[in-house]
C-alpha cells in the first residue's frame, strides 16, 4: 500500500509547457508498482506534449480539465474534460493544449519506465 500526494512529487519537464508527475510506478518512492504506473499530466496553452509511442505499454489518458486535441497515428481527435483515451502500444501520440491549460490522468501498463518511450520529431 502507498499513498502519493501530488505535492510531494516534483514534475518531470518532458517538453517546454508540459509537466509530468509520476505518482504510482517503479521504485521505492512510487510504491514498487511493475504492473501498472499513473501520472498526472499538464499541458500548459500553448503548448504540448513530445510526440512519441511506447513499444510495449498500453495507456489511457483520462482528462480531468480543459479542451485539447490528440493527435494519434496521424489522426486528430478533440478531447475533452471527462473523456478517457486508450493508445496502443506503437501509437505515436502527441497532446496539444492550443486554447487552454489540459490536464490528464495517464495509467500506463505495464508500469511506466523511460526506456519503453521512443521520442519522435517534436513538431507534428
Amino acid at each position: 500500500m502507498k499513498i502519493v500526494r501530488k505535492e510531494d512529487v516534483s514534475p518531470i519537464n518532458n517538453a517546454e509547457g508540459e509537466l509530468f508527475y509520476e505518482m504510482i510506478g517503479r521504485g521505492e518512492k512510487l510504491g514498487n508498482s511493475e504492473h501498472h504506473s499513473l501520472g498526472h499530466v499538464v499541458v500548459k496553452k500553448g503548448f504540448s506534449t513530445n510526440k512519441h509511442y511506447h513499444p510495449i505499454a498500453e495507456e489511457t489518458y483520462y482528462f480531468i480539465r480543459g479542451t485539447g486535441r490528440m493527435v494519434i497515428n496521424e489522426k486528430e481527435y478533440i478531447v475533452k474534460s471527462g473523456d478517457a483515451v486508450l493508445i496502443n502500444p506503437m501509437d505515436i501520440h502527441q497532446l496539444f493544449a492550443e486554447n487552454e491549460e489540459v490536464e490528464a490522468i495517464v495509467v500506463c501498463a505495464p508500469a511506466f519506465e523511460i526506456n519503453n518511450t521512443v521520442f519522435c520529431d517534436v513538431e507534428e
